[in-house]
């Protein structure tokens, strides 16, 4: 298992677009990986599960992805989180 903090970039609004891009990039990984918002705790390959989280810009998020390729998926998703 793989866990990794990120605090979420403020430059983009997190809307409908932005979360369906996001979990288009978890599906791309074979690992299953879960995002935790304050205390809801979704799967990153859901779409529904990901918009109800209300990420936004500025909270910290934990992603843990458990699976071949674990490291790869956590990094990938908290640099996508992360980026300006």
């Amino acid at each position: 298992m793989k866990t990794i903090n990120a605090l979420v970039s403020t430059a983009h609004e997190m809307d409908a677009r932005r979360i369906a891009l996001l979990v288009q990039k978890a599906c791309g990984f074979d690992s299953e990986i879960r995002i935790r918002c304050e205390e809801r705790k979704m799967n990153a390959k859901s779409l529904m599960g990901v918009l109800t989280l209300g990420i936004t810009g500025g909270k910290e998020v934990e992603i843990s992805a458990f699976g071949e390729d674990e490291e790869k998926a956590a990094e990938g998703i908290a640099a996508f989180l992360q980026e300006a």
